[in-house]
């Protein structure tokens, strides 16, 4: 179930915050979630579900990459 949604600050911000463009810095998004109660599940939301764009729980898409990566490693070892 996703109920964690309603309680994300992400609801609170402007959307676009969380989708920057193309060389834009994802400062202001990954600040939101640094204090967001929901930056967990918001993380493995978009980990289980291979979102590819935007900030989800506080890493970009290369973020959540490489951490994807880390998790297959660890799973082989």
């Amino acid at each position: 179930m996703n109920d964690w949604k309603s309680d994300g600050l992400c609801r609170e911000a402007d959307p676009d915050v969380f989708f920057p463009s193309d060389g834009v810095n994802a400062f202001e998004a990954k600040a939101i979630c640094a204090r967001c109660s929901v930056q967990e599940p918001c993380l493995e939301y978009a980990m289980k579900h291979d979102i590819e764009f935007g900030v989800w729980g506080g890493l970009s898409r290369r973020q959540r990459e490489a951490l994807a990566r880390k998790r297959r490693l660890r799973v082989v070892l």
